[in-house]
């Protein structure tokens, strides 16, 4: 006689293996991109309500590009200081800082080129090939996947854009939410070009709301996709080595200097904050040299400090070593401004303090030698009373306790 099944138990090891398949399928993702003309895709809403893209559609990824000791060699591994939660070391960061400061011309626009540049990935379905087809399904176990979608189920894919397509897809969202799969809509996405150059894309919404394909299975979790390097994965990008040889390198220390902490952006701008106070506890900006040198001065600066400034780079951090990156807004000169008025006020504090400190050292050793020196002007004027008398007993006083006897009246 068998025994009745524990039904919700199974359901939920049925939500752990969707889970888990969904994590291997955002691990591995399958990249879609738009083709030349016209094509209509399904943007799906949040799939994580924590973590760094919790209630947003999309992920943040910033990735250096090229990276490598020789242009046959490169790898383009994602940053650990930008992408989010960010914070993180990130030593291709410190060596563009250190190509940046070189001086050498190609080293510096070696420099830009490998900066850290964002782009976005969103899990979306093309409406004109919205389903897995025998033939992709060939073509994902060839490939060795073994989070093999189900025959004629919905394909969801991430796709990964930059700034221009991300700007258009947010105004398009400040006028209707096109990821609601009941009331949103389509998008359409118009490419033209093929080249690096000549590519542009053309983002718009078809008005007239319509209900998305049925969502089965559950959304992706793309958070896994592109998940910020690890030292060893930005040392062997540098190196041009593998994986294993990077570890090891690490763990013998090379290079020492590589791993240290870099500030999160959020820590800077507690330290902009920081200069209302009077009591300052260290000097964030040197007297007219805006460049930072000391490693106090060092700690204050955002990771992207003297990279080449442009307006519309979202890269650019605030920090208040602006003036070689171009940076002159109001609220950074009020920043620097606070800090260099709290410097002033400290060491006004700290002259005041030492001055009223000596003055009191001063009055109490005065006021004892007075004190001694009073006693013995009696004893004089009593002995000269009895010989010379006082006028002349007054000038056996030395010059010393004539200064002690002033400052005592």
């Amino acid at each position: 006689m068998g025994y009745k099944n524990n039904r919700e138990a199974i359901l939920k090891r049925k939500e752990v293996e969707v889970a888990k398949a969904n994590a291997r399928s955002a691990g591995r993702a399958s990249y879609w991109t738009p083709k030349v003309g016209i094509s209509l895709i399904r943007v799906w809403p949040a799939w994580t309500n924590d973590g760094p893209s919790k209630g947003q559609f999309w992920k943040d990824v910033w990735q250096h590009w090229g990276v490598g000791p020789d242009d046959e060699n490169t790898k383009a591994p994602v940053c650990p200081a930008k992408t989010p939660p960010g914070g993180k070391p990130c030593l291709v960061c410190q060596d563009l800082r250190e190509k940046k400061a070189s001086g050498d011309p190609a080293e510096m626009a070696l420099a830009k080129d490998q900066r850290a540049k964002e782009s976005h990935v969103i899990n979306i379905t093309d409406l004109k090939d919205p389903t897995w087809t025998k033939e992709n399904i060939e073509e994902l176990k060839a490939a060795g996947r073994d989070d093999i979608p189900k025959l004629g189920s919905l394909k969801i894919q991430q796709y990964s854009f930059g700034v221009t397509v991300f700007n258009d897809l947010l105004a398009i969202y400040a006028d209707i939410d096109f990821t609601d799969p009941e009331i949103g809509c389509n998008i359409k996405i118009d490419r033209a070009g093929k080249g690096k150059l000549d590519t542009k894309y053309r983002v718009s919404a078809e008005r007239d709301n319509s209900e998305a394909p049925e969502l089965d299975p559950a959304l992706p979790d793309i958070d896994l996709l592109k998940p910020p390097a690890e030292p060893y994965m930005l040392h062997a990008a540098l190196e041009g080595i593998d994986y294993e040889d990077a570890k090891l390198q690490l763990a013998a220390g090379e290079p020492e200097e590589a791993v240290a902490e870099l500030p999160a952006h959020e820590e800077v701008q507690e330290k902009v904050d920081d200069v209302e106070e009077v009591e300052v506890e260290e000097e964030l900006v040197t007297d007219g040299d805006p460049t930072p040198t000391t490693a106090e001065e060092k700690e204050a600066v955002a990771e992207c400090w003297d990279v080449e400034y442009e307006e519309d780079d979202g890269s650019c951090q605030e920090c208040l070593y602006f003036k070689s990156c171009g940076k002159t807004n109001k609220d950074r000169l009020e920043a620097e401004a606070a800090v260099k008025k709290a410097e002033e006020a400290k060491k006004k504090a700290a002259a005041k303090k030492a001055a009223k400190k000596t003055a009191g050292k001063a009055k109490g050793k005065a006021a004892g030698k007075g004190k001694a020196a009073g006693k013995g002007k009696g004893k004089t004027a009593g002995k000269a009373k009895t010989t010379a008398g006082k006028g002349n007993a007054a000038k056996e006083l030395s010059d010393t306790e004539k200064r002690l006897v002033e400052a005592m009246q």
